[in-house]
């Protein structure tokens, strides 16, 4: 077993995970998988729809438009180039392209971008073995949103994930933090952090844009026994096109392997996907610390 394994991997070794999207006749995204959506910045659900024009310079956006024939173009054809994307947080990157056309009984459908990843969004084995980076609650509840979420329950669904005893969420108004919702499970007694007093750091932190955590040692209540348990207090802006216009904060047991990663993951994600339902729309006035 382990050799086939192995074999498997080494066979992969010369290959890399290209990105796919589909694009209607209007240039909206009609397909959208996962190395694209790691490469945009956003879950698919809030791409679909959605003109790529968004998501493209100026100059890259011109040059697909002069590439791609007419609707009533009926004969196949496989084009290569280089396009520069702008992701959800406006960060640029440069990737090689082949466009074709789809057909479906004949017809032409849709136009297919095969993006050929030449920096780190091509899909590892890694990132194979561990594709719920982003829990599937949060991916379902982000779908289900189409008006004032409920981030109560935002909050709450992280309870879900084992090791998470606290979430808070805040967004911006007045240059300043408010609390938006928080969930605190049961039985960690003394040790829970009071997600209503909201300090200098934490607007510091969001006004870096960038995560930071405090460590302490609480003592929890498990089936009547009392337990120390290191927590960790992380706090990630939630930032959308550079721009920071909430904090989350999430209070879990120590370091776990890939757990940083994992929740900054989630943080991007919710900070991308929830902007649009940000009260106000307001941004933490940005400032070099």
């Amino acid at each position: 077993m382990h050799q086939e394994t192995a074999s498997k991997k080494t066979e992969r070794d010369g290959s890399r995970r290209c990105a796919v999207v589909k694009i209607d006749f209007n240039c909206r995204f009609v397909y959208v998988d996962a190395p694209a959506e790691r490469l945009l910045g956003l879950p698919s659900e809030n791409l679909f729809g959605r003109n790529i024009k968004e998501f493209l310079d100026e100059g890259a956006h011109t040059h697909l438009l002069s590439l791609l024939p007419s609707q009533n173009h009926y004969e196949s054809f496989y084009e290569a180039t280089r396009l520069t994307f702008i992701d959800a947080r406006g960060d640029r990157h440069e990737q090689d392209i082949i466009i074709s056309l789809n057909f479906i009984a004949g017809n032409p459908a849709n136009y297919q971008l095969i993006i050929n990843l030449l920096n780190d969004y091509s899909t590892t084995d890694e990132e194979e073995a561990s594709a719920d980076r982003i829990p599937q609650l949060l991916l379902d509840f982000i779908a289900g949103t189409k008006e004032v979420p409920d981030w109560r329950r935002l909050c709450e669904l992280f309870e879900s994930e084992a090791d998470i005893y606290q979430a808070g969420l805040y967004f911006c108004r007045n240059n300043d933090l408010n609390l938006l919702a928080d969930f605190s499970r049961s039985g960690i007694g003394d040790g829970r952090v009071d997600f209503n007093r909201i300090g200098k750091n934490l607007l510091a932190i969001a006004r870096r844009g960038k995560p930071d955590r405090e460590n302490k040692t609480v003592i929890i209540k498990t089936d009547g026994a009392e337990e120390a348990v290191d927590l960790i207090d992380d706090s990630y802006p939630l930032v959308h096109c550079g721009h920071c216009w909430g904090l989350i904060r999430l209070v879990h047991a120590g370091e776990q392997p890939g757990m940083k990663k994992r929740l900054a993951d989630i943080a991007a994600f919710l900070g991308n996907a929830l902007y649009a339902f940000a009260p106000e729309h307001e941004e933490v006035e940005r400032v070099t610390l």
